[in-house]
């Protein structure tokens, strides 16, 4: 069940998201903090996603937004404010850590379609953490071949490529599947395509 934390001052935002979220997201649970310090109590509980203002009053919009990206752990924090002027986009991406800065000028179906791809993305960061690098599974060469496979070559395309012989790729493709579990070329190529992704 999907979990999500807003973070505002004004009660009509919260209540606007969360309504938002509640039908777009069916079953979600969605927990509300008024400031930057309840949200930093309360996201230690972890959440699917973490939205947050920018300008809330109690801190300065830099130093609330980096406590709480600090104390999100694994919850990725998004970023919705009326008001960017404080920081730089550029430097809440980078420098603090936010996923996602986003306007609350946006429409309600483009602010539903971002936070959506923000928790695709996140669960994309997810996988990646928890998967194992190709050169984990793979020799050097096999590597080469699972790139080669991902960019849709056969296996006699791939022993052109790679001056081998197309025996020689088919036996390291068994080799791979075996290696990972896989019945198929496709599952070579997904972890290729996992890795590759932001």
């Amino acid at each position: 069940m999907m979990r999500f934390l807003i973070c505002d001052d004004h009660p009509l935002v919260r209540r606007a998201l969360r309504s938002q979220l509640v039908e777009n997201w069916p079953g979600c649970t969605v927990e509300e903090a008024q400031d930057f310090l309840e949200a930093c109590e309360k996201i230690s509980a972890g959440f699917d996603l973490c939205i947050t203002d920018l300008l809330m009053p109690g801190e300065i919009a830099v130093e609330g937004l980096r406590a709480l990206v600090s104390k999100a752990a694994e919850t990725p924090v998004v970023v919705l404010s009326g008001s960017l002027s404080a920081m730089n986009e550029g430097d809440i991406l980078t420098e603090i850590g936010a996923l996602k800065v986003l306007s609350k000028q946006l429409s309600n179906e483009a602010l539903l379609e971002e936070i959506a791809e923000a928790l695709r993305t996140s669960s994309t960061r997810e996988l990646k953490k928890k998967a194992k690098p190709l050169s984990k599974h793979f020799s050097p060469q096999q590597v080469r071949i699972a790139n080669l496979i991902a960019a849709g070559k056969s296996n006699k395309e791939i022993a052109i490529a790679l001056d081998i012989n197309p025996a020689t790729v088919k036996s390291h493709v068994e080799t791979m599947l075996r290696k990972i579990g896989a019945k198929s070329r496709l599952e070579i190529a997904g972890k290729v395509h996992l890795f590759q992704r932001n």
